[in-house]
């Protein structure tokens, strides 16, 4: 069965930033040493994501704006 190449880009971006999400929001080394529910969650890089998704819906400016932006204030807050 022959599958379109767009349905493989697009299955291959979904799990790649699915990934980067598991990397961002959650602790899972963290919750597995201390069993922790609110160990799972970082609730600051959390926050964050809303507000910069805010944001971008309201401004709808180029995403390299925001991609660094994030990347400065995630090294003062240390996300």
């Amino acid at each position: 069965m022959y599958v379109w190449p767009e349905s493989r880009i697009r299955g291959l971006i979904s799990v790649a930033g699915l990934r980067v999400a598991e990397a961002a929001f959650l602790r899972s080394q963290l919750f597995a040493e201390t069993g922790s529910l609110m160990d799972l969650f970082n609730i600051k890089a959390f926050i964050f994501g809303v507000v910069l998704y805010v944001v971008y819906k309201k401004t709808g400016k180029h995403p390299i704006i925001y991609i660094l932006a994030s990347g400065v204030i995630g090294v003062i807050l240390s996300l």
